[in-house]
């Protein structure tokens, strides 16, 4: 098979193709990349015969999504991933998302509200958390302070 982009062998040195079209496979003039019926989303290249990049609004290779902006509170973030829990994008069900996955802050590594009882000692704000186990009869008040004597608790 001859190389489609070379002349033709009657001798012409014309190049125009008045039939070429982005999906044909060749790569003409204005296109950057033609791969053919293999264009469009989920393809290196899109279905306008341009280089699959994140933000052009089609799904290319290694892209979760790609809604074509750069906001990235809206369900796709700029750098065309899904929003998960420990992003630093609060996404939805998310409570809270610092973007780290430091147990003893604020936000927790499962991205909702630290709070006495969730088995995280916050440092300055409680003195013990052993989760479930906290009681007023127990070591850890349910107030997340250690039980001592004269408190009145039992």
């Amino acid at each position: 098979m001859s190389d489609p982009l070379e002349s033709s062998e009657s001798g012409s040195s014309d190049t125009s193709d008045s039939g070429s079209a982005c999906g044909d496979g060749i790569v003409d003039p204005g296109e950057q990349c033609d791969a053919g019926a293999e264009n469009g989303p989920g393809h290196a290249c899109t279905s306008a015969c341009l280089v699959n990049v994140c933000g052009d609004g089609e799904r290319g290779p290694g892209e979760g999504c790609d809604d074509g902006n750069a906001i990235d509170d809206d369900g796709c973030t700029n750098v065309c991933a899904l929003p998960s829990c420990g992003d630093g994008i609060l996404g939805a069900g998310e409570q809270c998302d610092d973007g780290n996955a430091v147990e003893d802050d604020a936000c927790l590594g499962t991205c909702v509200f630290a709070s006495c009882g969730d088995g995280f000692v916050r440092e300055g704000l409680e003195q013990c958390d052993e989760g479930a186990l906290n009681s007023d009869g127990g070591v850890c008040t349910e107030d997340c302070a250690f039980a001592m004597c004269g408190d009145g608790l039992v």
